[in-house]
């Protein structure tokens, strides 16, 4: 009887917090897609809520960030300044899970406020890094290029030097070797 109560006990609060129900914890940026920064509405929604959690995702919605690019020019005071102000069922359930009341005051929980920090972390490093892949690929390509041009310059130079050697030696050659016999 205590194992089944224990048992019950453990799926309701696994359930309760989608957070602690992850088996894997993305922290590296090579873990996330390269085409990540594209992600909006459902497939960023997934991908938060992968990475981050249940109440993450709530939270972003809430706020209407529905898209990477615009979670990318937010910070984390920004996402919950003002989430208490707003009223309906799901920030009563965010309050309920993700807030502590302290003297009157909602104060996030710690652990929720460094999901979101770690999200933004995560996305911004990874923004970051495919730039950087970007400009080198960039930088690459225009050294390939130089290094082309350069092989088709000394080629081309290489064939006309062939071609005065060719008419040099033609200008040179002894007459008897031109001169039809006597």
């Amino acid at each position: 009887l205590n194992i089944t109560m224990a048992s019950s006990l453990l799926t309701i609060t696994t359930a309760a917090n989608s957070n602690i129900d992850k088996d894997y914890v993305i922290t590296s940026i090579d873990e996330i897609p390269d085409d990540v920064i594209k992600y909006a509405n459902d497939r960023f929604y997934n991908f938060v809520e992968e990475v981050s959690g249940e109440y993450i995702k709530i939270i972003l919605k809430v706020q209407e960030i529905r898209a990477v690019s615009t979670l990318l020019t937010t910070t984390t005071e920004d996402i919950i300044k003002d989430l208490l102000k707003y009223e309906d069922e799901e920030i009563e359930f965010i309050k309920q899970k993700c807030f502590y009341k302290d003297n009157d005051q909602y104060k996030l929980k710690l652990g929720i406020e460094r999901e979101i920090s770690k999200l933004l972390s995560l996305l911004k490093d990874k923004a970051a890094s495919l730039e950087e892949e970007k400009k080198k690929k960039k930088k690459q390509l225009a050294l390939s290029n130089r290094n082309q041009q350069s092989t088709i310059a000394s080629s081309s130079s290489t064939t006309k030097n062939s071609s005065n050697i060719t008419s040099q030696t033609i200008t040179n050659t002894p007459s008897f070797l031109t001169s039809p016999p006597s």
